[in-house]
């Protein structure tokens, strides 16, 4: 999932001018010698605005390694962008083309008995949505990897299990040095690797080859977010895309039918006709949502067997 919106009150804008730089302050306008003592650069007039570079959606996600706080017009969104790694957020002021969190346009979001508002663990979470077939579509390339897209409720799902190696906080290749994982070393140490179909019971750690095409790499949560502890971060995922939350999950199945309280549980949470909708591998499912993944399997973290 990728690019979400967020409201913002205040825009701090940063230049640098080559010359004066002797001057601490300086202040474009009217009455230049009165700046306020708190800025460090203030700009004056009654007739005039301020014009920040514009551009498409592509030209934006063109630009090389962007600064926290860089600033941009979207010329495809109408709306002004700023990036916080490892994503852009939007502000459309009062006009909103994409949900920006709960509590705002997501609280209408209804599974056909009951809005999505209900769900107060949720509330104010950011939730990635506001996608269209027309602008989800198609693949995500990685190198070799090649990974299908879908529009859910308007969320971008990836079709298949990913398969990138992460680098933190174990970079070691399957079965070395770190990321041996046998029945006598099961430590949480960001382990990843492929489902071991000849010796489910871990006794030779992993597969170092994908099973079957699709099927991607199990991960260690801390594998999976790439060592990050920050909620929704890239972690293995491409730029612009990042591991979904669990409220972000909970999206997902609001919008299949699944109700409030079945999403809100402690532990195992399930619904039937969730999975139906969700998945071809369910006894009878439809996949109605196009979602496809393949449910890959889990290890076991207490012994190491596959499952």
């Amino acid at each position: 999932m990728k690019k979400y919106t967020h409201n913002l009150c205040l825009f701090v804008l940063c230049l640098f001018f080559s010359a004066q730089t002797s001057f601490a302050q300086v202040k474009v306008g009217n009455n230049a010698a009165n700046i306020d003592a708190s800025a460090v650069l203030e700009l004056e007039t009654t007739n005039r605005g301020l014009l920040i570079p514009r551009m498409t959606t592509v030209q934006r996600d063109a630009i090389s390694n962007p600064a926290a706080g860089l600033i941009i017009f979207n010329t495809t969104t109408h709306c002004i962008n700023h990036y916080v790694g490892p994503d852009w957020f939007e502000n459309c002021g009062n006009s909103l083309p994409l949900p920006a969190a709960l509590g705002s346009s997501f609280t209408s979001f209804s599974n056909g008995s009951e809005v999505f508002a209900a769900n107060t663990t949720c509330q104010n979470n950011l939730i990635s949505a506001g996608y269209t077939s027309a602008n989800c579509t198609g693949t995500i390339s990685v190198g070799a990897n090649s990974y299908p897209i879908i529009a859910i409720h308007g969320q971008c799902w990836m079709q298949a299990n990913i398969k990138e190696a992460p680098t933190a906080p174990c970079a070691d290749a399957i079965n070395t040095g770190c990321n041996v994982w046998l029945r006598t070393t099961i430590t949480d140490l960001g382990k990843w690797g492929y489902y071991n179909t000849a010796t489910p019971n871990g006794t030779a750690g992993w597969r170092t080859t994908e099973p079957a095409a699709n099927e991607g790499l199990l991960y260690q949560w801390s594998a999976a977010m790439n060592g990050s502890t920050t909620e929704r971060a890239q972690g293995v995922c491409p730029t612009g895309w990042h591991i979904p939350s669990d409220c972000e999950w909970m999206y997902l199945e609001h919008g299949q039918g699944m109700s409030v309280a079945q999403q809100t549980t402690t532990g195992w949470r399930t619904s039937a006709s969730v999975n139906t909708k969700l998945s071809t591998l369910v006894s009878g499912g439809t996949n109605s949502s196009g979602f496809t993944a393949l449910r890959h399997g889990i290890r076991n973290n207490t012994n190491g067997d596959f499952l």
